[in-house]
Order: C-alpha cells, then sequence, then structure tokens
C-alpha cells in the first residue's frame, strides 16, 4: 500500500524505518567498499606483485573518482530526478565490482575501483538530497542524523565479515560479495523509492546554469565552512582506515581477525554519535554547540594518539579506546555539518550535496593517500596526519564558521 508524503507518492513512508534503510544503504557504498577488505591489504598487494603499500592506493583511486564524480552525479538529480541517477549509480557500482574480483593486476583492480566509485558516487549524493527533498528545520537535523547512524552499521560490520570471508574464500570473494550487495541495493531502490523530487523543481541542465549554482554555493561563506569541515573531518577518519590495517595487524601484531573486532568496535562509535546527535536535536540542543563538542573530542583524541606514538607508548589498548573517542566525534559532527550545508540551499540540494560530498572525501582521499606513500615502522605520521586534520577542523568552525540560525531556501 502507497503511503502519501507533502504530494509525493512513495512506496516507503519517509518517516518510516524502512526509508531510513534505504537511504542509508545508497549512503553505506563508501565505508562498505573500504573498510571490507582493508585487514587484506598487504595480502592483495603481494598476489598481484606489488607491495603492500600500494594496495593502499586502491583505497585512495576509489574514494577520489567517488568524490569527483558527485559533482557531476548531483546536479544531474537535480534535473532528471533521484530516481534514474540512483538506479544508473547502483547497476555501475554492481558491475564494476564484479569486475575487481576479476582483476589480474594491480593497475586493472586500480580502473575498475575508479568506475565503482563513480557508480557509488552516482547513488550516494542521493541520500542527503533525498532528505533534503522532504524534511527541513530540527526535522531535517534528526533524519540526517539517523540516516548516518544507520549507515555506520557497515563499516561496523564489514571488518568482521571481510576477515572471516577472506579466510574460507580467499580475497576475491570480499569483492564478489560487493556486486552481489549492489544489486540486492539495486532491487530495494527500483522498488520501493518513487520520485522525490516534483517535476516543478527540476533544475535545467545547461553548463552556464550548472556552474552558476556551484558558484552560488562557493560565494556562501557557510557553505564553503561546512565543506572544509566535513573534508577535514573524514581526512581525520579516513586517515585513521587506510592506516590502521599497518599500525594493528603489521606494527602491534593483532591477528586479523583481532583487527576487524578492532574496527567493528570503533566503527561503531559513528552510529552512537549519530544517534546521540538525533537525540540531541530532538531535545533542541543547539546545533553548534554539538559542533564544538564533536570537533574538540576529535582534536583531543587525535592529539593524545599523537603524543603515545612519539613516547613508545601507542598500544592496542591505549588506540583502540581514543580511536571509538574519535569516530563517536565524527558522528556527531557529520549530520549537523550536512544540515547547515543543505538547509538554505533546497532548489539546489542535489548540487550542494555533491559538493559537500566530493570535498569530504577528496579530504579523505588525499589524506589516505598521503598514509598510503609514507613507508613506516611507527604510527606516528598516522596520527600526526590525524591531528593536523582535527587541528585545521576546529580552527575553521571557530574562524570561518557562522553559528547563527540559517533561513530555509
Amino acid at each position: 500500500m502507497f503511503d502519501r508524503y507533502q504530494g509525493i507518492v512513495l512506496k516507503l513512508s519517509p518517516q518510516s524505518l524502512g526509508f531510513t534503510f534505504l537511504l542509508a544503504a545508497l549512503a553505506a557504498f563508501p565505508p562498505l567498499s573500504t573498510d571490507l577488505y582493508l585487514s587484506v591489504l598487504s595480502v592483495i598487494g603481494q598476489s598481484l606483485g606489488t607491495s603492500p603499500e600500494a594496495a593502499g592506493y586502491t583505497v585512495s583511486v576509489f574514494l577520489g573518482s567517488f568524490a569527483l564524480s558527485q559533482l557531476v552525479f548531483g546536479p544531474l538529480s537535480d534535473r532528471y530526478g533521484r530516481r534514474p541517477i540512483g538506479l544508473l549509480g547502483c547497476a555501475l557500482y554492481s558491475v564494476t565490482a564484479f569486475g575487481c574480483a576479476r582483476s589480474s593486476s594491480l593497475s586493472e583492480l586500480l580502473v575498475w575501483r575508479c568506475l565503482s566509485g563513480m557508480g557509488a558516487g552516482a547513488a550516494s549524493v542521493l541520500a542527503f538530497a533525498i532528505v533534503r527533498d522532504l524534511f527541513s528545520g530540527v526535522a531535517g537535523r534528526v533524519r540526517f542524523a539517523y540516516v548516518s547512524a544507520t549507515q555506520a552499521l557497515a563499516p561496523m560490520f564489514a571488518p568482521v565479515l571481510g576477515s572471516l570471508l577472506y579466510r574460507f574464500t580467499g580475497w576475491r570473494s570480499l569483492f564478489i560479495l560487493l556486486g552481489a550487495a549492489g544489486v540486492l541495493v539495486t532491487a530495494a531502490f527500483g522498488l520501493c523509492f518513487e520520485e522525490s523530487l516534483p517535476q516543478e523543481r527540476r533544475a535545467t541542465l545547461a553548463l552556464r546554469d550548472m556552474l552558476s549554482n556551484y558558484r552560488h554555493i562557493l560565494v556562501n561563506r557557510q557553505a564553503v565552512a561546512c565543506c572544509l569541515l566535513n573534508a577535514l573531518s573524514m581526512g581525520s577518519l579516513l586517515a585513521y582506515i587506510t592506516g590502521s590495517s599497518f599500525v594493528f595487524v603489521d606494527l602491534l601484531g593483532a591477528p586479523r581477525t583481532e583487527y576487524g573486532g578492532i574496527l567493528l568496535l570503533t566503527a561503531s562509535g559513528a552510529m552512537i554519535g549519530s544517534w546521540m546527535s538525533g537525540r540531541l536535536n530532538r531535545a533542541f540542543v543547539a546545533p553548534n554547540n554539538i559542533l564544538i563538542a564533536g570537533l574538540t573530542l576529535v582534536f583531543t583524541a587525535a592529539g593524545t594518539m599523537l603524543l603515545l606514538s612519539l613516547w613508545g607508548r601507542f598500544t592496542t589498548m591505549t588506540a583502540v579506546p581514543l580511536s571509538l573517542a574519535m569516530t563517536i566525534s565524527i558522528g556527531l559532527v557529520t549530520p549537523n555539518v550536512a544540515n547547515s550545508m543543505l538547509a538554505p540551499l533546497a532548489k539546489m540540494a542535489g548540487a550542494a550535496s555533491a559538493l559537500f560530498g566530493c570535498v569530504g572525501m577528496l579530504g579523505g582521499a588525499f589524506s589516505s593517500a598521503v598514509i598510503a606513500s609514507i613507508p613506516s615502522k611507527s604510527a606516528v605520521p598516522l596520527t600526526v596526519v590525524m591531528t593536523m586534520c582535527s587541528a585545521l577542523a576546529l580552527t575553521t568552525f571557530f574562524v570561518l564558521y557562522r553559528p547563527r540560525r540559517l533561513e530555509e531556501a
């Protein structure tokens, strides 16, 4: 039976848990696509005749492609609607994930990962845009938080699942699993979602108009601040994700199954932080206070890990609680920054969501590439990058971000 919401017929009510899971599935392609195989990066490198560090570029290439593709697919969704772009992205992701499983060299794998990132970008850019189509104000901030919290299930369970699957079937089966997940999401989106962007709110596709929309966003000081905050927060997080395999498995000697458990525990922080953000917004706590708390916490956690690594006290017992604190803080920050970015830009939500996601992932791709390119025998490079990103995020908030009530467009 169909539910009607704001004049738009949907197969799932936007208020339902199923609808939240559907949007979270679109947004979960990036973390699922990286976290599932992190524990076997060195194995993939050896299998393809290259170094373990070089295999880390499969993460960077995916994230870079994912980031840039959103700049194209976001405006396309503003013109043609969310549904056709979502179906295209999910289908492209599925096909290219199977291509990754058949790769016989690192260069071939990088090509497939690049195309896979494009598909993930087309799908993921829609999650926040659809929320902005249907919700605003406090309801929008709460929905952003709940989508982020549900999305965090992917990085929680992906490392453990990846480690177990690798043990029995090898690393290629991990990409087959990603392809199968893409097929399921494609089917769910096609069957359960009908267009959320009415025809009268569609944008034109002329290049001049697309560039004008991006110019309008880029001259908005608040929007620029939100993009930078997201990029620096993602820089801290993805530096940790990329370097954690080396630090915990190769440096500290943790078994791969134990490493999967560590990522499961720390990734749960993103869900906890996003859930807390939703509850705090429901209680009408000022979003700016939530942002200050989250940014301060991530800087404190990263800085403490840097000091521990410099003093030779960086161990699994000390690093895991601090990593959990860091991911909780990012869960607090991301949904509030996303809402502050998209709230005044309803007429170009696809483009705004694209720019938000693109800049965020480029920040993450850059930090992960830095980590992948620095051979090291300690955790110092990783913790330096994390601390620098979190310090710059806190500085950006106080210098560029304007804590004021944004008017809805």
